[in-house]
């Protein structure tokens, strides 16, 4: 027997010795080595080599505490994911192979909430269609957290991942307190649950990060304003887009909360409303940025080359016409016309719990239902989300280099460009495909590695990592802030928890 053939006796060794540790623990019925359950927690949107190789259910903090413990003991990399929806990025994927998924599903309690003081805190199961549904029984007058992503997604893990919200919650990480977290040793660190206390705020450590495993966490919650509405801009050209951004740019600045704004391109207003035109098509390529904007006339008149979005917030009717009047002088002067929406209320009107989906399907053949799962429907995404400067000739320039080189690939590059703050946008650029075509998938691979390597040379940092390039990001991160490494030893030092995510460890997982 050779030294690698001891080596795979051994650790096959170790990890039945943890499986039957954790089966004690847990219960065999939550210690899932099912094939077909395994085969989907291992499928992701876009082509993965890592594999779990075993599912663990735990149902409170004490039992993730002891399953660390027992992950340490046997040195087996566990993986922890909360809903398991973080399509487009990985879904439930480990970054190293032979990890052991630890699965908080089970942990979906809202734990308290409080409506003087606007909070809610939550288990990492519970999801935003959770608790859009929780604050509609209470007849709260909150707003629910709101996001781009699932709604089945969690809050917590979109927390964690710096996920982007929408209005008062665009930054949802910074409104997060009251963490309790299980650290790899199987130590357990709670702050306050009121954040109340002194101190440095630690916090931020355990944002995108594999320091510890949260297992509770609050969130300030924003009051429902009276009204919104909408305003609908359409931008002729990259001209158009590089005014509107420099013109918004300081009314973001000055109070980035009553203005949430967007612009997405053709290509992507098209996916996020409906499927590739494969009947009008007639041949596998790729829509020119002339058909895409053909293809938008029907409903939104000339061929834009980008559609804009505003939502606007106010307490009373005169607020809103001022607010509404303000938009439109910010852009009207441009040559941009504001088309406003009726006003309506602003506590939170039911909400369409499919479509921030729509646009996985956009390369699929067979129709959307309303039962959707990318992972499981062979849906190709790929999100790509570099940071820019919020300048407008910067962006103007950024997009006319990524959409040629994104339709150099035989793909639409489907971009959304958002703005948190009136210093940076945030560009949302996804890779949309059909994973049963395999030439589709080796190219949007290609074009993924391309792409990413021309952001590094350009100095574009991602505000948020896939699978397909955690292990460069992670060695920049190290490279640039080596002490997050020494900060991993201390509290993993046997390096079992998420190994290869974001931080790496000095000594993996033998």
């Amino acid at each position: 027997m050779n030294s690698r053939s001891i080596e795979n006796f051994v650790e096959s060794q170790r990890l039945k010795e943890a499986l039957t540790a954790w089966s004690l623990l847990l219960g065999p019925e939550h210690v899932n080595l099912d094939e077909r359950a395994l085969a989907l927690a291992n499928t992701a949107t876009f082509r993965t080599i890592p594999r779990s190789v075993a599912i663990l259910n735990p149902a409170d903090r004490d039992e993730i505490a002891a399953c660390l413990r027992i992950a340490t003991s046997f040195r087996i990399p566990v993986y922890p994911v909360s809903a398991g929806h973080n399509w487009g990025y990985g879904s439930r994927v480990p970054v190293q192979s032979g990890s052991v998924l630890l699965s908080l599903a089970r942990m979906n309690r809202i734990l308290d909430y409080n409506e003087q003081l606007a909070f809610i805190t939550v288990e990492p199961g519970v999801t935003f269609r959770h608790i859009i549904q929780f604050l509609q029984e209470q007849n709260s007058e909150l707003l629910p957290p709101l996001s781009g992503a699932s709604p089945d997604a969690s809050l917590i893990g979109n927390v964690l991942e710096k996920g982007i919200g929408k209005g008062p919650y665009e930054n949802m990480a910074a409104r997060s307190f009251g963490y309790e977290v299980v650290l790899p040793s199987g130590d357990i660190v709670a702050d306050r649950p009121d954040a109340s206390e002194f101190g440095p705020l630690w916090q931020g450590l355990l944002h995108q990060s594999n320091l510890g495993v949260v297992t509770r966490m609050s969130l300030a919650l924003a009051p429902a304003p009276q009204l919104r509405q909408q305003g609908v801009f359409l931008l002729a050209d990259s001209r158009q887009l590089a005014a509107a951004i420099n013109s918004l740019r300081s009314p973001l600045l000055r109070n980035p909360s009553h203005l949430q704004a967007e612009m997405m391109n053709p290509y992507r207003y098209l996916a996020q409303t409906s499927q590739f035109p494969y009947d009008l098509l007639g041949e596998e390529r790729a829509l020119s940025r002339e058909e895409a904007s053909r293809l938008l006339q029907g409903a939104l008149g000339p061929g834009p080359g980008w559609v804009g979005n505003a939502t606007l917030w106010a307490d009373s009717s005169d607020e809103l016409h001022l607010r509404a009047g303000m938009l439109r002088a910010w852009l009207e002067p441009l040559g941009i016309t504001v088309e406003l929406t009726a006003p309506q209320p602003g506590r939170l009107a039911p909400v369409d719990m499919t479509n921030p989906l729509n646009s996985a399907y956009w390369r699929k053949r067979q129709p959307t239902t309303d039962d959707l799962h990318p992972d499981r429907d062979g849906c190709g995404v790929i999100w790509i989300t570099p940071t820019l400067p919020m300048l407008g000739e910067a962006a103007a320039d950024f997009v006319a280099w990524i959409e040629n080189a994104i339709l150099g690939y035989g793909l639409e590059p489907t971009i959304s460009l958002r703005f948190p703050d009136g210093r940076r946008i945030h560009a949302v650029v996804g890779l949309l495909y059909d994973r049963q075509d395999a030439d589709m998938e080796a190219r949007a691979l290609r074009c993924h590695e391309t792409v990413n390597d021309m952001l590094r040379a350009k100095g574009l940092s991602p505000y948020r990592l896939n699978l397909l390039n955690m292990e460069q990001g992670a060695a920049d991160l190290q490279a640039r802030n080596p002490l997050l490494t020494e900060l991993k030893q201390l509290l993993d030092p046997c390096g079992i928890l998420a190994p290869g995510k974001y931080i790496q460890a000095k000594e993996e997982p033998l």
